[in-house]
């Protein structure tokens, strides 16, 4: 690639408690032209941003390697509930409805990536906003926010959070659906955040 950028607030950061970008380029010629545009539009990042960085870093790779294995044990546990009509995460393609996607889906991502990363979706049954949104009432721990990768678990609703200023032409052709709920794995317990989404999932009884 030419560049390479990260959202550091996110696994980089880590913590929920800066903001921050990272281009990287091996072409000298490119990176001073980030640069020049850098100095004239002021995106520079405060020296005690940096510094959280820093000590984000040191623990980068233990967070995402454990986030991984707790995501891992939590989108087989949501996959169980009869509340979930489809789980979408790697290393779960099982539950895709078309076997060409699927496929396609699952060569990427062994050629591509080293682990799951800790971000899981599902679809809701029913597939409404009404039930998605039951669930995220009945949240105790994980916490109802956007943004993803830091250290507690965060739930969201895109089709009303993230992507609400899309079309539902566009948000019905990419698949973000109205049960839809996004879940980025924290630290906690992963006993502790099964518990509270399964038995979140039972507050659709009612609800529909």
């Amino acid at each position: 690639a030419d560049v390479v950028l990260y959202s550091a607030t996110k696994f980089i950061g880590g913590h929920s408690d800066l903001l921050a970008g990272i281009a990287l380029t091996r072409e000298e010629g490119l990176i001073n032209k980030i640069n020049a545009y850098r100095t004239i539009m002021g995106p520079v990042i405060a020296p005690d941003t940096c510094w959280m960085l820093t000590r984000s870093l040191e623990t980068l790779w233990l967070r995402m390697e454990r986030q991984a294995e707790k995501a891992a044990k939590l989108a087989a546990a949501l996959a169980a509930h009869p509340r979930v009509e489809r789980v979408l995460f790697p290393g779960q393609y099982s539950s895709e409805p078309d076997s060409d996607s699927r496929e396609c889906k699952a060569w990427l991502w062994e050629r591509q990536c080293t682990g799951t990363g800790s971000m899981i979706s599902i679809i809701v049954r029913p597939n409404t906003r009404k039930a998605a949104y039951a669930v995220l009432d009945g949240l105790d721990i994980a916490h109802l926010a956007v943004s993803l990768g830091s250290t507690e678990t965060l739930v969201q609703h895109p089709r009303s959070m993230t992507h609400s200023d899309m079309t539902v032409e566009d948000l019905d052709e990419c698949g973000i659906e109205e049960g839809m709920l996004r879940i980025s794995v924290g630290l906690e317990s992963s006993k502790d955040i099964a518990k509270d989404l399964l038995s979140a999932l039972d507050k659709i009884e009612g609800k529909e």
